[in-house]
């Protein structure tokens, strides 16, 4: 660093390492309103046998998969269909997703009639975060006889499968406010289906009738508690395996204090009283 740049609010990549080493700077982060999965096609002949999505997620260690996507220090493993920065997120429910288990995925492939393995088609586009996910998770459900195609195509390829409802596997991500509507509300949705949403063909009128009772609710903690019924559906359901969230980091100068820290890549120097920010320089 030359100290001519006090602070950077976009530090990516190999970067984050450069300002974590760096002695004259400080790395701050913090989750942003995102999410990343493996998600399931219910309609597909294969997947739409829950044993079998339940022993795909069994298979599947996240905080490798989040290790190994994130691998700059870029993010952190995930577990629910909605982001930790959502207001909606109850950290209780990560009981109800089904634990780490090779063993017992292998059994219940076997029970479903695939002890001699299958194979599946895992459709990604072409960013790096995503194509270094399907790789980890195609190595671990090798491990219990499925044979993972991974297809990585461009964005447009991507959004042609989802509409004409031509994907089995694929990595999917969504990013947007901390509204739990904008994630598993509209994962569930009827009105999403075979959009990047809801690629997941899910389909159920009685949920539908929850999201738009959601959808439509004034008071958030009356809202909360219909998204964390939405959320123990998509769980028990097993839509797909939620495993990332990216982190908002900023590179500052170890002489900036003050600051806070918001979800967007955005710095106030000063706030309302109350707000903790009142940014100062030290010489």
């Amino acid at each position: 660093t030359t100290g001519e740049i006090d602070a950077v609010l976009s530090v990516t990549g190999t970067n984050i390492q450069l300002v974590m080493n760096d002695p004259n700077l400080q790395l701050v982060q913090s989750p942003t309103n995102s999410l990343y999965y493996l998600g399931f096609n219910l309609s597909d002949p294969v997947l739409s046998d829950q044993r079998v999505r339940d022993a795909i997620a069994m298979a599947i260690d996240r905080e490798q998969v989040a290790a190994g996507t994130y691998t700059d220090g870029d993010g952190i493993v995930s577990y629910l269909p909605v982001p930790v920065t959502s207001w909606g997120y109850d950290e209780s429910l990560v009981d109800l997703v089904p634990e780490y288990d090779p063993e017992g995925a292998k059994a219940l492939l076997e029970e479903a009639g695939y002890g001699d393995g299958l194979t599946l088609v895992l459709t990604t586009d072409e960013s790096e975060a995503k194509v270094r996910a399907a790789t980890v998770i195609q190595a671990q459900l090798s491990q219990i006889g499925i044979n993972v195609q991974v297809d990585n195509l461009t964005a447009t390829e991507v959004t042609d499968r989802y509409l004409n409802n031509q994907v089995q596997l694929w990595i999917g991500g969504q990013s947007g406010s901390a509204d739990p509507g904008t994630f598993v509300g509209n994962f569930l949705s009827t009105d999403k289906l075979h959009t990047n949403y809801n690629a997941f063909c899910y389909s159920d009128p009685d949920t539908d009738a929850i999201i738009a009772q959601a959808s439509a609710e004034t008071d958030q903690e009356v809202r909360a508690e219909l998204y964390n019924e939405l959320i123990k559906i998509a769980i028990e359901d097993n839509i797909g395996v939620f495993y990332g969230t990216t982190y908002l980091s900023w590179g500052l100068n170890s002489r900036v204090h003050g600051f806070v820290q918001e979800n967007k890549a955005v710095m106030k120097v000063c706030g309302l009283e109350g707000t903790g920010i009142n940014i100062w320089v030290s010489e």
